[in-house]
């Protein structure tokens, strides 16, 4: 079934991408690395992220991480084989690997990759998952295919560690470590990692960092090299993360929606309220206006009353109240026949 699978892969171009990132410069390579781990959709292996996945597994070589960690800093023998594992699962065989930070030397090197088969064996085919008797056959990892070294001077990388937050070592454990390199890696050496025979066949891109060189730089003259990716899509992490972005962008929506609906109802209540408010106030006006009108036209009628009613009305109410007669409006009327002054006033 591996055999398949690799075939199949060979003849589509989906073959995995091994990439070694080399040279003086860690700043540089990790933020390389990582810069192309995302693009290329590879895993990116590294000696401490391999480690703590390793010690975060419930298994025999977790417990043996974890044991280690605990009575100091990992031997070399573990790191080798806790990046071994990295580099052997099965995302790794897959689509392939970004190693960077490990390994420094050539028998590091070869530790971590074994030589080959020998002429006349099966070299690049997959290994089957399981052996002749059915247990699992140990899968050596595959040397990268790639290979970017990334060198600067001592004062750019002295410069840009002591520009970190929190630098990673001392002057002097820089220092040593880049006369660790250039001794172990001079050109042509025996004792470099690219002196490894995997390693020596490959066409390495060497890049030079300055002061002032920016990744974008080291990514685009990268990107020429290592030609395009050759991935199956997008990860289950990245789907993922997509699903979660497109989650929260309609919970946003939803949201702002919400509230835009919510601002127009209150806008509406508030429309309404002024309205009706304009519509009472004009009302209030209308009939003040109206009494007004009703006062002012009423005047007529009150003079013409106060002058020709009320006095002679007055007098007879009077003349009631002295009397007390039984049928006191009879009675009223009765006076008010006979001594009405319009009549007076016609037969004068």
């Amino acid at each position: 079934m591996a055999k398949v699978v690799y075939e199949y892969r060979e003849a589509r171009g989906m073959l995995p991408l091994r990439l070694l990132m080399h040279g003086n410069d860690d700043i540089a390579k990790a933020e390389l690395a990582a810069v192309i781990a995302a693009e290329y959709k590879l895993p990116l292996v590294t000696a401490k992220g391999a480690v703590e996945a390793a010690a975060a597994q419930e298994s025999e070589l977790g417990a043996e991480v974890k044991a280690a960690l605990a009575a100091g800093p990992v031997p070399e023998a573990l790191l080798i084989k806790v990046l071994g594992a990295a580099l052997t699962t099965t995302e790794s065989r897959n689509q392939g690997y970004v190693l960077e930070g490990f390994p420094d030397t050539v028998e590091q090197a070869k530790l971590l990759f074994p030589a080959p088969p020998a002429e006349g064996e099966e070299e690049e085919a997959p290994p089957e998952e399981e052996g002749e008797e059915g247990g699992a056959k140990k899968i050596a990892p595959v040397a990268a295919e790639l290979v970017i070294c990334l060198e600067a001077s001592e004062e750019t990388i002295k410069q840009k560690m002591l520009a970190q937050p929190e630098p990673s070592m001392t002057e002097e454990q820089l220092a040593e470590k880049l006369k660790a390199y250039a001794t172990n890696n001079a050109e042509e050496s025996p004792t470099s990692v690219l002196a490894l025979p995997a390693l020596a066949a490959v066409e390495t891109l060497p890049l030079e960092v300055g002061a002032e060189t920016t990744i974008e730089q080291l990514a685009g003259k990268a990107r020429i090299y290592l030609g395009a990716p050759r991935n199956y899509g997008p990860s289950k992490e990245e789907i993922e993360a997509k699903a979660a972005l497109e989650e929260e962008a309609a919970k946003k929506k939803e949201a702002e929606e919400a509230a835009a609906a919510a601002e127009r109802d209150a806008a509406e209540v508030q429309e309404r309220q002024a309205r009706e408010e304009a519509e009472s106030h004009r009302l209030a006006e209308l009939q003040q206006k109206e009494r007004e009108l009703l006062e002012v036209r009423s005047i007529p009628l009150r003079n013409y009353l106060m002058q020709n009613v009320i006095p002679t009305l007055t007098e007879g109410l009077i003349e009631v109240c002295k009397l007390k007669p039984e049928d006191p409006v009879d009675y009223l009327a009765e006076w008010l026949f006979k001594n009405n002054p319009v009549e007076e006033e016609l037969f004068d």
